[in-house]
C-alpha cells in the first residue's frame, strides 16, 4: 500500500531571533520615536508567534491532506490483481469440479455398458455351448441309432441267411432221402469233416481218421459233417 505523504518544511525560530539581534541600534534608537513607532514594535514582536500558529495550522492541514489522500488497500492495484487472480483460480475450481463429477458419471455409466455387455457375451457363450453340447449329443445319439439299425438289419439279414440255409437243406435233405437211404445201406460214403451235408442225420466215414461223421446242423445254422 502506497501513502502520499505531504513535507511540511521546518520553521526556524533562530533565523527571527537572529535578524532581531543583528538590529540592536535599531530597537535602541527607536526609544526617542512618538507613539506610533512604539505601536509598530509591538507589531514586530509578534511576527514570530503568527508564523508559528500559521506553521502548526499548515502542518495539520497537511497531515488531513496526507490522510485524506490516501489509497485504501482494495484501491491498490496489488489488491485488485490478487482479487482476480483469487476470483480466476474459483472459477478454475469451479470448472475442474464439475468436469470431474461429469467424467465420474460417465466413468460410471462406461463401467456399467462393459458389464452389462460382458454379462451378455458370457451368457451368449453359455447359450452357443448349450446348443453345442445338445447337437454333440443328438449326433451322437442318432450314430448310435445308426449303428443299432445296421446291427439290427445285419442280424435280420443273417437270420433270413440262416432261414433261407435252413429251408434249402430241409429241400435238400428231403430230395436225397431215398439216395441216404441206400446210402446207410451200404454203410455211408467217405466225407471231410466240416463239410457241408445234405439229409441231417446221414452218416459218413472221415477222410482224415476214418470216424463216422453224422451230418447235423451246426452252429451257423447250415449242415455240416461232425463227430
Amino acid at each position: 500500500m502506497e501513502e502520499k505523504t505531504t513535507v511540511i518544511p521546518p520553521v526556524s525560530m533562530d533565523s527571527e531571533t537572529s535578524a532581531q539581534q543583528e538590529k540592536p541600534s535599531d530597537v535602541t534608537s527607536s526609544a526617542n520615536l512618538p507613539s506610533n513607532n512604539g505601536r509598530q514594535k509591538h507589531t514586530q514582536g509578534n511576527k514570530p508567534w503568527k508564523q508559528i500558529i500559521t506553521a502548526i495550522i499548515a502542518f495539520i492541514i497537511g497531515v488531513a491532506i496526507t490522510s485524506c489522500g490516501s489509497t485504501k488497500p482494495q484501491d491498490t492495484q496489488e489488491y485488485k490483481d490478487l482479487d482476480a487472480k483469487y476470483s480466476k483460480v474459483s472459477d478454475d475450481l469451479r470448472s475442474t469440479k464439475s468436469e470431474l463429477s461429469d467424467t465420474k458419471k460417465e466413468l460410471k455409466a462406461a463401467k456399467e455398458k462393459a458389464g452389462k455387455w460382458d454379462k451378455e457375451q458370457a451368457n451368449k457363450k453359455a447359450a452357443a455351448k448349450k446348443a453345442d453340447d445338445e447337437k454333440k449329443a443328438q449326433e451322437q445319439a442318432a450314430q448310435q441309432a445308426a449303428q443299432q439299425q445296421a446291427a439290427q438289419a445285419q442280424a435280420q439279414q443273417q437270420a433270413e441267411q440262416q432261414a433261407q440255409a435252413q429251408a434249402q437243406a430241409q429241400q435238400q435233405a428231403q430230395a436225397q432221402q431215398p439216395a441216404q437211404a441206400q446210402t446207410l445201406s451200404q454203410g455211408g460214403p467217405t466225407v471231410h469233416r466240416g463239410a457241408f451235408c445234405s439229409g441231417q442225420g446221414a452218416t459218413g466215414t472221415s477222410d482224415q481218421n476214418g470216424a463216422t461223421l453224422t451230418c447235423r446242423t451246426a452252429r451257423d445254422g447250415r449242415l455240416r459233417w461232425m463227430n
